[in-house]
């Protein structure tokens, strides 16, 4: 008895800590932007021009900013590369379009600022493909096509310019194929190559790329790069390189420094400037 009574006391305090996480995560504070009714224009995005004016952000109202009064805009089916030394605040320019975190300033989207949108509707208009890639329970075709809205036939012609047809074939069940635990089995290069086929398929003009390429090896990182110069032509291109050999040969390259931007110019011009921040990061880790 006496034991059965412990093992019982054990297990009670084991599904209370459950309950205890229930209870802290029901205090925590619903992102604003829900309750907001104003739908954008349609087509929105049309044109893929974002522009940021005077940002600052801050995760925690006591905490430091991370961003720091920094104005730019990203032009029309613009590639455009943002770099900078870890914690220089560049994944919080990514946060700051898609309303992770509230900032003080203004984000325009084709002139419309997204703060004054419905949530879920500012954050459909563009795509992120992050370091981590979100796979879902279910299908291969719903992974690619969550919402149904595409034919097996543009799901097919997504997946070929992703370099996946082939593969997505020798399947028992090609496209109907389950993933186990949301793709857990699957490589970090299938994986990756799947959620950009989604940002393909989504046709969003507005595709930002953080660090995509970190978790996979050379070969699917060319084949990232031939994906995004070929069939992402008539998108506004927002990434963050893991390597900057990726970014060289962009329109435009921001540099951020302790969150505020120290260089903003073509690739070119950046690399001619005797210590310059983007040349010395790039000789460190292009040493060649």
């Amino acid at each position: 008895m006496s034991q059965n009574g412990i093992r019982r006391c054990f297990e009670v305090e084991n599904y209370m800590s459950a309950v205890d996480r229930n209870l802290a995560c029901s205090a925590i504070d619903p992102e604003p932007g829900y309750a907001i009714e104003i739908q954008p224009p349609i087509p929105w995005p049309k044109d893929g021009e974002v522009s940021f004016e005077n940002i600052s952000l801050s995760y925690s109202r006591e905490g430091s900013r991370v961003l720091k009064d920094i104005s730019f805009t990203v032009y029309p089916r613009e590639r455009f590369g943002i770099t900078g030394r870890p914690g220089a605040g560049k994944s919080s320019i990514a946060h700051a379009l898609f309303r992770m975190a509230e900032c003080c300033g203004k984000v325009t989207v084709d002139g419309v600022k997204i703060g004054n949108l419905d949530l879920q509707a500012s954050r459909r208009g563009m795509s992120i493909i992050t370091k981590e890639p979100i796979l879902f329970m279910g299908s291969l075709r719903m992974n690619v096509d969550p919402f149904l809205n595409h034919t097996e036939k543009e799901v097919w012609e997504v997946l070929e310019k992703c370099h996946l047809k082939s593969w997505i074939e020798s399947l028992p069940k090609q496209l109907y194929q389950d993933l186990a635990d949301c793709g857990a089995t699957l490589g970090p290069s299938e994986r990756q190559l799947i959620s950009f086929a989604r940002a393909l398929l989504h046709k969003s003009k507005i595709i930002v790329i953080d660090e995509a390429s970190s978790t996979v090896d050379y070969r699917t990182d060319r084949l990232i790069q031939e994906v995004i110069r070929t069939w992402f032509v008539d998108s506004t291109v927002i990434t963050i390189p893991h390597r900057l050999s990726t970014i060289i040969d962009y329109d435009r390259v921001m540099v951020l420094d302790r969150g505020k931007i120290v260089e903003l110019d073509k690739p070119e011009v950046l690399l001619k400037k005797d210590n310059g921040y983007f040349a010395h990061l790039y000789g460190n880790q292009c040493p060649s």
